[in-house]
């Protein structure tokens, strides 16, 4: 069993494993330390765990933030996958007419 202060790589472990509900006997077992010092540190940590559980911090892509949509935006959302699929994607020629130039004799 391991001996001495518990390393920020363990207590990364034990907020993960308290997120997912494991006992404090079945941490003190992965991580091969005393329950003792694996309750202490749970005690320490809690609130944090907590609040992490509470408040999602994190978009679907794994990437630290928070995305907001505003109500306009879901209601054109919503619409639009209500809507079939086009049929026929644009051509570059039927593109061309959204191109603005600024000088349209240069190329």
């Amino acid at each position: 069993m391991k001996k001495g202060k518990i390393t920020e790589v363990e207590i990364s472990c034990l907020k993960g494993m308290a997120m997912d509900n494991i006992s404090a006997e079945g941490m003190a077992k992965q991580l091969d330390r005393s329950v003792e010092a694996v309750q202490k540190e749970l005690d320490r940590i809690s609130d944090k765990v907590l609040r992490d559980q509470m408040l999602i911090t994190k978009t679907a892509g794994g990437v630290p933030g928070v995305a907001v949509m505003t109500k306009a935006g879901s209601l054109r959302a919503d619409e639009n996958k209500n809507q079939p699929p086009p049929t026929t994607i644009p051509r570059k020629t039927d593109r061309a007419e959204w191109i603005h130039k600024i000088r349209p004799d240069e190329e």
